[in-house]
C-alpha cells in the first residue's frame, strides 16, 4: 500500500475537540492500525500536519474551501 494511501486511511481518526473548536487525532489507533509498519514516523508527521492545516482552515473560515480540494494531488503536498 502506498503511503499517501495508509495516510488516506486513517483520515478517518480525526475528530473535532470536545469544545468543538479544533482537530485532533487518536495516535493510539494509529499505531494499532501501523504497528511495525516503517513508514509509521511519516504517517503520523502527515496526519499531525493535517489536523494542523484542518484547525487553521477551520479558524480561518477556509475549511470548506478545504474539503473541495482533492487529496492526493494537492493537500497531500500541502501536508
Amino acid at each position: 500500500m502506498e503511503l499517501v494511501e495508509k495516510v488516506v486511511e486513517l483520515v478517518k481518526y480525526i475528530e473535532f475537540s470536545d469544545d468543538g473548536e479544533h482537530f485532533v487525532l487518536s495516535n493510539e489507533l494509529i499505531d494499532i492500525t501501523y504497528a511495525g509498519d516503517s513508514d509509521l514516523p511519516i504517517i503520523k508527521e502527515k496526519l499531525n500536519n493535517l489536523v494542523q492545516l484542518m484547525t487553521t482552515e477551520l479558524e480561518e473560515a477556509r475549511y470548506e474551501e478545504l474539503l473541495d480540494r482533492d487529496f492526493e494531488t494537492d493537500i497531500w503536498f500541502l501536508i
